[in-house]
């Protein structure tokens, strides 16, 4: 009888852990997987513009107001831009050379309001009342080996966020604006950021040249 009461309970134990697992688990939602990216002091993401396995790759490490920058089809180059001040520091990692540019204008205005496009879009879908833009759940499913909740919302302007379920954190982004699309993944937010990173002093070992080329 003993052999038969213990598996009579572990089944009555395994049936209650069933539903208090289903009782207990929710969802993320849409103000949990956003808040970070309100709120992250520092910030690290991947942009892609086009096709995300085929599409021009920016690394962005932003801390403050500054932002370090490579891009996958210029390896010889970093840049460190600083949207506030209309400066950006262009270093040829290959032959040591430094540039100040300027960035007066809409390249300035693009930069600066890059970060606040994002937050201010989703801030945007969390106030506005229109059913267009009202978040809709699309479910769990797989992405690169997690779980992961999607929310998405708007039409013609569209973001779509992928996170973590476990850690409410957002692993994707998707901006659409019309027929053009743009992937931010990769996220880590409030990593350690030394500010020599974002420095725009040149560094040690480059030369600065001269220019009167500016971008604006």
């Amino acid at each position: 009888r003993i052999p038969q009461f213990t598996a009579a309970a572990a089944a009555v134990i395994a049936v209650l852990f069933v539903a208090w697992a289903q009782l207990t688990f929710v969802q993320p939602t849409f103000a949990d997987i956003v808040r970070p990216l309100m709120t992250a002091e520092t910030l690290v993401y991947d942009f892609i513009t086009g096709p995300e396995d085929s599409g021009t790759v920016m690394h962005d490490i932003v801390k403050g107001n500054r932002i370090r920058r490579t891009v996958s089809n210029l390896p010889d180059v970093t840049m460190v831009l600083d949207p506030e001040n209309a400066r950006m520091l262009h270093l040829d990692d290959k032959e040591k050379k430094a540039i100040y540019f300027d960035l007066k204008g809409p390249l300035q205005l693009g930069t600066a309001e890059f970060l606040k496009f994002v937050r201010q879009t989703i801030r945007q879908v969390q106030i506005r009342q229109e059913p267009e833009f009202a978040p809709v759940n699309l479910g769990i499913r797989e992405m690169d080996g997690r779980k992961v909740v999607g929310y998405a919302a708007g039409t013609d302007q569209r973001v779509e966020i992928w996170a973590d379920v476990k850690t409410s954190l957002p692993i994707k982004i998707i901006l659409g604006i019309g027929p053009n699309i743009t992937t931010l993944k990769n996220f880590e937010f409030d990593v350690p950021v030394e500010d020599a990173l974002v420095s725009m002093d040149v560094p040690a070992g480059f030369t600065l040249e001269e220019t009167k080329m500016d971008l604006s």
